[in-house]
């Protein structure tokens, strides 16, 4: 509907995401240099200018504090997640996907009538099933048996 009531602000936009990209290339190959030599400002110096910008951009995203309290947050939980070694890819996954999920999940249990059985009937599903059952299986072994050889 935009297209076809508003062609030439589409142009445009598109003229100017084209202009935009350009631009950001040159000033790529330009600053090169310079964003090179922030790599040598220690850390102790450049970890709190970052901070302050990326709690600044939280609470301008929404105007409000609590907005500010989940960055925080959820830095906290990153921080942790990283020094306990924990896989972070995994999590961005399902996170993105788990909602759509566990809505079509909750579809076909409606169409089921709550019942599981249907979706192993079909021979992929039911093979898909079981290499996940198998791979956690042999996660948990590998971990138990870690746990034990590092205790002896």
């Amino acid at each position: 509907m935009f297209f076809r009531n508003n062609i030439q602000v589409a142009y445009v936009i598109f003229a100017a995401m084209i202009i935009a990209s350009c631009m950001m290339l040159v000033l790529e190959f330009v600053g090169m240099r310079f964003f090179v030599k922030l790599l040598s400002i220690p850390l102790y110096i450049l970890l709190p200018i970052i901070m302050v910008i990326c709690v600044t951009g939280s609470f301008t995203a929404t105007n409000t504090i609590i907005s500010t309290w989940v960055f925080v947050w959820f830095g906290v939980i990153g921080y942790l997640l990283g020094e306990f070694e924990v896989p972070l890819a995994p999590m961005v996954l399902g996170y993105v996907l788990g909602t759509p999920n566990e809505l079509f999940l909750f579809r076909g249990l409606q169409m089921t009538r709550g019942s599981f059985i249907p979706f192993l009937r079909s021979p992929i599903a039911a093979s898909v099933f079981l290499v996940g059952l198998i791979y956690l299986v042999l996660k948990i072994y590998g971990f138990c048996r870690s746990k034990s050889l590092a205790s002896d």
